[in-house]
């Protein structure tokens, strides 16, 4: 999206930074045979559905080992 050179400006495209978020995820874990930890500190989403929202999407990667 932006560097160094050229900051971002505009709106951030929420859905190919969830893509990319996934996508990371997914390629460390195939890399490390599923043992991989990840933390989610932080959800853009905002509102009255936020949580809901957040577990929607964190649900792909399996049940959490923790949460704090």
């Amino acid at each position: 999206m932006g560097n160094e050179e050229e900051p971002f400006e505009g709106e951030v495209p929420i859905a190919e930074v969830e893509n990319a978020i996934v996508e990371l995820i997914r390629s460390k874990s195939a890399a490390k045979g599923g043992k991989v930890r990840f933390v989610f500190d932080g959800f853009i989403y905002q509102g009255d559905h936020a949580g809901q929202e957040f577990i929607h999407f964190t649900s792909q990667f399996g049940i959490p080992k923790f949460l704090c």
